[in-house]
């Protein structure tokens, strides 16, 4: 079984979902919009959520932007909201501890520069890179 931790608009997991389901490999998907105030909804291949699981992808996760009402007044209930998610997160990803994750989101926040330089510290090849927000520079 494979749980991957996704977002509803991320088609690189609907990809690899197609791909999992061409090899008829089971999965469970966990999008981080199905997270409300008292529940989470998982979607898997065949419905049937298993806690047996062999490897876990986190793909990406974070606290859907158009969930979040940035016009309400009650500021209290938006912060609270937004930390229940983070602990919320923390829980579920606890759940998976004894599984292999493909990357963990303890280390998720690692910028693009950085895994750039150790691939190329490591022989790998990379592309001519520039990092820059001048566009008459590229």
């Amino acid at each position: 079984m494979i749980t991957i931790f996704s977002i509803e608009s991320d088609q690189s997991t609907n990809q690899v979902i197609d791909w999992l389901d061409y090899f008829q490999v089971n999965w469970q998907r966990i999008n981080a919009e199905d997270f409300e105030a008292d529940k989470i909804l998982k979607y898997s291949k065949d419905n049937n959520i298993s806690k047996e699981n062999s490897v876990v992808w986190f793909r990406k996760w974070n606290k859907a932007a158009n969930k979040i009402n940035h016009y309400t007044d009650d500021s209290y209930t938006e912060i609270n909201n937004g930390k229940e998610f983070e602990e919320y997160s923390k829980y579920l990803f606890n759940q998976y501890q004894d599984a292999f994750w493909l990357n963990h989101p303890d280390n998720w926040k690692q910028d693009k520069l950085t895994q750039l330089k150790i691939a190329k510290k490591t022989g790998l090849d990379i592309p001519p890179t520039i990092f820059t927000n001048n566009l008459s520079s590229i």
